[in-house]
């Protein structure tokens, strides 16, 4: 069974790449370009992974955040990005239960990977994310 992975950034080219880098994983992706529709995806579906930018049109990644842990506190691992990062915006995500912070400018391969890995190892074991990958 895929995972299902949430993709919350207002540009295209950064939620392709997501999906690009995370090939190799068996996922189904969906797509959010605000926290605001992300808001409505998650009020419908309980994904298993969230990739989730800092600065959005309307409420911020951060707000969406904690509003997203309050009216669900079962959501699943979130992994906050951002093309500016900055200590107070990395511990504020932290503190809302991101489990990763990650610079955009570049994305890097690895360090995305490294994160989703982490990230399922919330939702099942290591045995879970190895049947997962795709041959």
């Amino acid at each position: 069974m895929p995972y299902s992975v949430l993709i919350v950034d207002d540009k295209i080219d950064v939620r392709e790449t997501l999906q690009d880098l995370l090939i190799d994983f068996e996922c189904s992706f969906a797509e959010a370009e605000s926290a605001e529709e992300a808001l409505i995806c998650l009020a419908c579906t309980a994904f298993d992974v969230i990739f989730l930018d800092v600065k959005l049109p309307g409420i911020s990644g951060i707000e969406m955040l904690r509003e997203a842990r309050e009216q669900m506190p079962d959501l699943g691992p979130v992994i906050v990005l951002t093309g500016f990062p900055d200590e107070k915006t990395r511990q504020e995500a932290t503190s809302l239960g991101a489990i990763r912070y990650l610079s955009k400018t570049p994305l890097n391969r690895e360090d995305v990977r490294r994160a989703f890995a982490a990230a399922v190892d919330h939702v099942g074991s290591e045995d879970d994310v190895a049947n997962h990958k795709g041959s």
